[in-house]
This record gives C-alpha cells, structure tokens and sequence, in this order.
C-alpha cells in the first residue's frame, strides 16, 4: 500500500517557507522530466553526507506535478492508493462530470467495486487510467504536430 502524506501534522496546511522551498525544489526537478535519459542527483542529507539518486524522466514529471500543486497550493495531501473514491470524487480528480465518468466505468476503463448501489473506484486504479488517459493525448498530440509539419501547416 503506497500512501504519501505532506504536512499531515498542519492538516495540508503549508507555510511561506516550506512553499518557498516547494518552489526550489521543483526548478532543480524541471530539467530532468524533459530529459531522454535518467538524471543522477546528489542530495545532502547532513553535514558532509550525500546520497546520489538516480531519477528517470517518469519520475521527475511525478514529482513536478506533486510540486505544483504544492506550490500552486491545490492540495498538500495525496491519498492512500488503496483509498476508494466515490464517483463524484474521482471525476472531480478527472476533471470530467460524473455521468461521463459512469460511462468510462461501465466500458471497464477503469476497475471499481459496487457497495450497494454505490461504485467505488481505487485511487490507485483512477491515477493510473488517469497516467494512461495523459499519456494518449500527448501522443495523439504530438503525432498531429508532426503531421501538420510534415503538410507545411506549421
């Protein structure tokens, strides 16, 4: 079970300076997710004493997005992945309307569970059609660039 919890003693609640270092932190990060390989980074961690780490491309791009909405003070908590969303929760997350949403669960897009006459989507199940979902449109995206470049349209 994968859960992160940020400030969880501040109830989400995060100061001027630990945004300020949010801030930092995701500049230092930026380069990385648009790299092509793995970066290797070293991290202080007392006086005298680094750790190197090895972030990959994937990695950096979680985390930035982590970071901005740290700094973009959306929210400062992320779930248990094992949590189960309701539906409305999770086409908020999704940012679709809750209909659209019932009609990606019932095409079996997205596992969930019945409680009742209640679905309940795993967090970790919707940020992973969610990662998915991105992945695609990017892709369209980027395929449709290329065509309009290769027809002189760009």
């Amino acid at each position: 079970m994968g859960v992160v919890k940020l400030s969880e003693q501040r109830k989400g609640v995060l100061g001027n300076a630990e945004i300020a270092s949010a801030t930092k932190l995701r500049d230092i990060i930026k380069p990385l997710a648009t790299a092509q390989t793995p970066s290797t980074i070293r991290i202080g961690r007392e006086a005298g004493v680094f750790e190197e780490l090895t972030v990959s491309p994937h990695l950096a791009r979680a985390l930035m997005d982590t970071l901005d909405a740290i700094t973009d003070n959306r929210r400062n908590n992320i779930a248990e992945l094992d949590n189960h969303l309701t539906t409305q929760q999770a086409a908020d997350l999704l940012q679709v309307s809750r209909p659209y949403l019932i009609k990606i669960l019932e095409s079996r897009h997205i596992p969930f569970v019945k409680t009742g006459r209640h679905r309940r989507i795993r967090t970790g199940d919707l940020l992973a059609y969610k990662a998915r979902r991105d992945s695609d449109r990017n892709a369209a995206l980027t395929d449709l660039a290329q065509t309009d470049a290769e027809n002189g349209l760009l």
